[in-house]
């Protein structure tokens, strides 16, 4: 069944002239004619080509570093040196070349100059993309608007049935354009939307405007039934109640509920459904909200003292999503209340977390079954956050907590769901969003997937190292570590003795002979011309050098004097003066 009749809304985009493939860019999603005009030499062998050989003549896009794709090519342009093709979709951008062969035989010649005027680019600056549909959902028939980028120069509507469907551009700045279209036929469910233009192919979908269904499908508009009345409106406790259910779009299978009573389907047309109601159980409590319709209901106040049906400047209205309407909310006093309530249906066994955005104070509730006496806060903010992320990275208290823990819900159940939001005009309201855990999605199919952030505290208890060693019999023994010098240890050592000989093989050992007090110049100090000259530098402490317990930090120049005037150094006292590297 064909859900959309396309309104022809026309874009027209300049080409280049004098190559042999018009245009030389197009979308990534396909959906580009390519005309390609053969020369003299590929021409002549389709002189002879008749209708029947058609199907053997194929058009085909070649990259040496990335997969052929196919370009279907349309007999009705068919014209000795001149063939229109289709591309399909690319998995990337990529700089192709046109390929022509018939019954495998490449007839077009792709080498030297001519192989550059028969290229094709998939570029995402020629892909026309879809950024959001307004409304998300409705019934077939109704208008819905396109916003996205359509970077074509000229606007031109043809539409062959005004009637039953039209389209055509309100705005355009900059590449950006918002156009309308009428859905059309009866389909009852979830649609992807996409639109093409003239000479650069089709749109694809930004990953901001997908919407996700029950069944965690991706779409971006939903149809759905249409309820105009019910008659009678009143009927017996006992069942057996005939429901005449007028409206639009039905179709089976088709369930029927009053007040959460299962009322028995006796007959189904796309206008009308006829019912038979079951008896009310002594347990349900009628005076309770019961499931209804699609959306939830949203009501208001001008203040927060009194919020029932009776309260100061009470209204209300059904909404299609979870979320204020702006437009009902533009007539708020500079102070209000507002609520919205209705039941959550798990599409799934799974766990939920549950969020709760606003630009004022706001409370999230939730009961465990579709009673809402059991209801509890699960989520609250006590002033506004701009965006589903505010205070994501925030130590939360109990008085701030955008989300809720995560429940584990049954699919099919019913979960009542309120959220109460105190604002100030002009406002935006508040939002309340739903995380499925355990799911197909990522980041890189949508943007509103969140990862999951989590504080892991640690703590570490640092015990020794205790080793045991035991040598037997009468001896010497020796430790060794890395590439020191090894010290013989006698089996009849004492533990101060053993200890003493294992400090001194983890120690850093310093040569004590006399001759090395006479190395007084180390690593590039032995300048020329600093005789009989003096420098001075900082003494650092705290950074113990090779062998001693001082430096001198980054010295410039040292004293060199003759050997008569040198002095005798005892390394037990003294310090070389050697610079740390």
């Amino acid at each position: 069944m064909n859900l959309w009749r396309p309104s022809f809304l026309v874009f027209f985009a300049v080409t280049s002239e004098g190559l042999l493939t018009e245009p030389q860019e197009g979308s990534v999603a396909g959906g580009t004619w390519i005309t390609v005009t053969l020369d003299d030499s590929a021409s002549h062998e389709l002189e002879h080509l008749s209708p029947a050989s058609w199907p053997h003549l194929e058009v085909s896009l070649v990259n040496a570093d990335l997969p052929t794709l196919p370009c279907d090519v349309s007999p009705v342009y068919f014209d000795l040196s001149i063939i229109r093709c289709r591309t399909r979709s690319s998995p990337q951008e990529g700089l192709y070349y046109v390929e022509v062969s018939f019954k495998g035989c490449v007839i077009n010649n792709l080498t030297g100059v001519e192989k550059e005027n028969y290229a094709f680019k998939f570029s995402a600056l020629q892909t026309p993309v879809v950024y959001q549909i307004s409304p998300p959902s409705g019934i077939p028939g109704n208008l819905i608007e396109i916003y996205g980028k359509t970077i074509a120069g000229r606007y031109e509507t043809l539409d062959f049935n005004v009637d039953y469907i039209d389209g055509y551009s309100i705005h355009t700045k900059e590449g950006l354009g918002t156009m309308q279209c009428r859905v059309e036929g009866n389909h009852i469910g979830s649609h992807n939307v996409s639109f093409s233009v003239f000479n650069k192919g089709k749109s694809v979908i930004d990953k901001d405007a997908w919407l996700i269904s029950a069944k965690q499908e991706l779409f971006l508009y939903q149809t759905h039934s249409e309820i105009a009345s019910v008659f009678p409106a009143t009927g017996s406790l006992a069942g057996g109640t005939d429901l005449t259910i007028t409206g639009d779009f039905f179709e089976e299978p088709v369930q029927v509920t009053a007040a959460g009573v299962p009322c028995k389907v006796k007959r189904v047309s796309p206008r009308q459904i006829i019912c038979t109601t079951e008896a009310v159980g002594r347990s349900r409590m009628l005076g309770a909200p019961q499931p209804g319709n699609r959306g939830l209901l949203f009501e208001v106040w001008d203040d927060a003292s009194d919020l029932t049906e009776a309260g100061p400047g009470y209204r209300w209205q059904f909404v299609p999503s979870a979320q204020s309407p702006v437009r009902f909310l533009s007539a708020a006093k500079q102070s209000f209340s507002s609520r919205l309530r209705g039941f959550f249906v798990a599409p799934q066994t799974n766990n939920y977390t549950f969020w709760i955005q606003a630009d004022g104070p706001a409370s999230l509730y939730l009961s465990p079954s579709q009673d809402p006496q059991h209801k509890v806060r699960i989520a609250a903010l006590p002033a506004g956050n701009l965006e589903w992320s505010g205070k994501w990275v925030k130590n939360w208290s109990e008085s701030w907590q955008p989300k809720s823990q995560k429940f584990e819900l049954t699919a099919g159940l019913r979960y009542y769901l309120e959220a109460l939001h105190h604002g100030k005009a002009p406002s935006n309201g508040m939002r309340v969003g739903v995380q499925i855990h355990n799911t197909w999605l990522n980041p890189q199919v949508v943007n509103n997937y969140y990862i999951e952030r989590h504080e892991i505290r640690a703590r570490a208890l640092y015990l020794p190292d205790v080793q045991m060693l035991t040598v037997s019999g009468t001896g010497w023994f020796s430790i060794s570590w890395s590439n020191a010098p090894r010290r013989m240890i006698h089996t009849n050592s004492t533990a101060l003795q053993v200890q003493a000989a294992i400090e001194e093989l983890l120690s850093v050992g310093c040569d004590i002979e006399p001759t090395a007090a006479k190395i007084l110049f180390h690593n590039g100090f032995e300048k020329q011309g600093t005789e009989n000259s003096v420098t001075t530098e900082r003494v650092v402490y705290g950074t113990e050098p090779f062998c001693g317990r001082f430096s001198a930090r980054s010295p410039s120049q040292l004293v060199k004097a003759s050997p008569s005037s040198l002095q005798i150094y005892d390394l037990t006292e003294f310090v070389l003066h050697i610079k740390a590297t």
